[in-house]
């Protein structure tokens, strides 16, 4: 059996946007692609166009992969608690490198 060999390198360019909040004691979110861009960075095959395979990954992304990321977002993700604590006007700051969550607290 031959060895595997690429016929082509794409580069794809994409821009999303990211909402972050909380909700009860869990961090949820959603996700929206804004754009995508397809370009073939190296053919071994010779030219070829990818308009077709951009619109392709295109409608899989919004048809299947972000409304499923969003199903997932939205259940949100538990924040570490102790007993019954609750959450009192949470708030959210998205840092450079992190995601800062302030708030009051009852028991």
């Amino acid at each position: 059996m031959a060895p595997l060999a690429p016929l082509f390198i794409l580069i794809l360019d994409t821009s999303v946007s990211a909402r972050a909040y909380i909700t009860g004691v869990k961090l949820a979110g959603t996700v929206a692609l804004n754009r995508i861009g397809l370009t073939v960075g190296t053919s071994y095959v010779g030219p070829f166009q990818v308009k077709s395979l951009e619109n392709i990954l295109l409608l899989v992304l919004k048809v299947a992969v972000i409304p499923q990321v969003n199903v997932r977002l939205q259940q949100g993700f538990p924040l570490p608690t102790l007993g019954k604590m609750n959450l009192v006007n949470p708030q959210l700051q998205v840092q450079k490198d992190y995601m800062l969550i302030g708030t009051d607290v009852t028991l």
